[in-house]
């Protein structure tokens, strides 16, 4: 069932690129023939055969290399990209075809290609899709030569996670960028290669209106979304009881939003335990990652068993759960995807941290420098991954991947419960409301902080939010903007949700009213879909009623 509030425009765009010939024809100059036959008439002045006035298509040889400039009556073309107008000779010397004629001098011509690389060896040379989101996340193919594990992809200066697949191919996750094309540059020890202007970043705004789209079952209490490689997302856990509170009516289901069909279906594979508030992650093979129980910070009222993760696989769409369980019960995890593949979670209930890697399918724990349940994890563009904030502290540090360590940095101006964070297109991470102090002592903030990551330092934005608010949910949108959803709004948290909706946009520096969400609520989830869509899902705090609806907001056109 689905309740049309607004209406979507559906995207085209255009890929980017050169080719090369495989005529398998002699052609000794810089161009290249696309046939397989043999001119046997006169001989134009390049020493091919040309007899008719039609144009070479054919395995015809070429050795000067120049451009015909002469015509074939008949009309057609040659394959190189020359025209025949009469049986003269060429004169322009060049054969504009060459797809590396353009190359400079500190380039390399390595699959039809200009590359900027000592050798062809250890060479990227195409990237599909060409083209992404400001917000990042999108699945970008990369081929060439002399790929190896542990190899650093960047796209301008931001750095992309990375699954090498083999010498001459591998899958990133693009970083948040701003708009206009980035070179893509991989490196492996002491050796680089760039691949200039080959993606474009670009931008589009959304429509005004809610979609409700009809779920199987209630999710309350912010379910677990992960927008997977193939566009779908997938919604785990929640709550499914009238009063959508407490953790006896968590789920061990799931469901699969259709951004092609907008429409909802049901998984039959269950996970390995029920789950309230999960984090899911899509990791770079395809698979998700799902994580975190159903219990009380203090481990009281616990069901299900909390030290159970799951891997979903989208091709078979079932639940396995993983090789080893988790060294720790967790409950209201925060999880990001590293850059080398791995995914960094934390918990409220316990302040260390715990890395799964996909390549060993196990846990391990790591010590960060203090604990920040209920606060805030996200990946900056560099790689590094910031964390901070939570329960009665301001503190934040990082994590630096490829020394596994944690190093403190600037502290927060104040202390934030249950904010939310997102790296934006310039670099800065802005974080979002929350509450000062501890739990259960409610008072949303409605300021907003931007960490610079050059300097270590958060500042407080000049701009607010239009409604204080915590346990919110918010997604950074593809026009680099940010959409804030619900919360509750005043110490009363239990009667003031909200269906406002800000939208921040750092651009500018201001923040607008959005188009109110079809329901009060709070604790829900909220992601950006691959086409720039965005989907809702859960609620149900206490005093806020769960709803057996995702609500969708689709894209509309580029912004050129």
């Amino acid at each position: 069932m689905k309740f049309v509030i607004a209406a979507g425009v559906a995207l085209a765009f255009s890929a980017f690129g050169c080719g090369t010939g495989s005529s398998g024809d002699d052609d000794t100059g810089a161009g290249w023939d696309g046939g397989a036959g043999t001119d046997t008439g006169t001989t134009d002045a390049d020493g091919d055969t040309d007899t008719d006035a039609d144009t070479d298509t054919d395995a015809d040889t070429d050795t000067d290399n120049d451009t015909d400039t002469d015509t074939d009556t008949d009309g057609d073309m040659d394959s190189d990209g020359d025209s025949d107008t009469s049986d003269t000779s060429d004169t322009s010397g060049t054969d504009t075809s060459d797809p590396c004629a353009d190359c400079t001098t500190d380039e390399l011509c390595c699959s039809g290609t200009c590359v900027q690389t000592a050798s062809c060896d250890f060479a990227v040379v195409s990237a599909s899709p060409d083209h992404g989101w400001q917000n990042g996340g999108d699945w970008v193919t990369l081929s060439g030569a002399g790929f190896v594990a542990g190899m650093r992809v960047f796209l301008g200066d931001g750095r992309a996670p990375v699954l090498v697949k083999g010498p001459t191919s591998a899958v990133v996750q693009t970083p948040p960028g701003l708009a206009g094309q980035v070179d893509i540059r991989i490196e492996s020890g002491s050796s680089q290669a760039t691949l200039p202007k080959a993606f474009a970043y670009q931008s589009g705004k959304l429509t005004q209106t809610w979609i409700q789209i009809a779920m199987g079952t209630i999710r309350g209490r912010a379910p677990g979304l992960a927008v997977m490689q193939d566009g779908r997302v997938l919604i785990v856990g929640g709550v499914t009881g009238p009063g959508g509170y407490n953790p006896d009516t968590a789920t061990d289901s799931a469901e699969i939003f259709d951004r092609e069909g907008e429409s909802v279906s049901s998984v039959a594979s269950k996970m390995s335990t029920v789950r309230w508030f999960p984090a899911a992650v899509t990791l770079l093979d395809g698979r998700v990652l799902v994580v975190g129980g159903a219990c009380w910070q203090n481990m009281s009222q616990c069901y299900g068993d909390p030290t159970r993760a799951d891997l979903f696989d989208p091709a078979t769409e079932t639940f396995t759960p993983t090789g080893s369980p988790l060294n720790k019960s967790r409950v209201f995890p925060r999880a990001v995807l590293l850059v080398d593949g791995r995914v960094l979670l934390g918990t409220v209930n316990d302040s260390s941290y715990e890395i799964y890697d996909p390549a060993t399918d196990a846990f391990t724990l790591v010590t960060p420098l203090a604990g920040n349940g209920y606060g805030f994890i996200a990946r900056l563009r560099d790689g590094r991954v910031l964390l901070g904030g939570g329960n009665n502290t301001a503190a934040a540090e990082l994590f630096d991947s490829d020394t596994n360590g944690f190093t403190a940095t600037g502290s927060l101006n104040t202390q934030r419960y249950w904010p939310t964070a997102h790296t934006l297109p310039d670099g800065h991470v802005a974080v979002i409301g929350g509450s000062p102090g501890t739990c259960c002592a409610w008072s949303p903030l409605d300021s907003i902080e931007l960490f610079d990551p050059a300097g270590g330092t958060f500042s407080i934005a000049p701009y607010k939010l239009k409604s204080p608010r915590f346990e919110h949910g918010s997604t950074l949108v593809r026009d680099g903007t940010i959409l804030v959803i619900g919360g509750f709004t005043t110490s009363e948290q239990c009667s003031s949700n909200t269906a406002s909706v800000d939208q921040i946009d750092p651009i500018k520096g201001a923040v607008e009213s959005f188009p109110v969400f079809p329901q009060p609520s709070s604790e829900v989830s909220a992601v950006t879909l691959l086409d720039g869509s965005i989907l809702v899902a859960g609620g149900g705090g206490c005093g806020a009623a769960p709803v057996p609806y995702v609500d969708f907001l689709e894209g509309s056109p580029v912004i050129k």
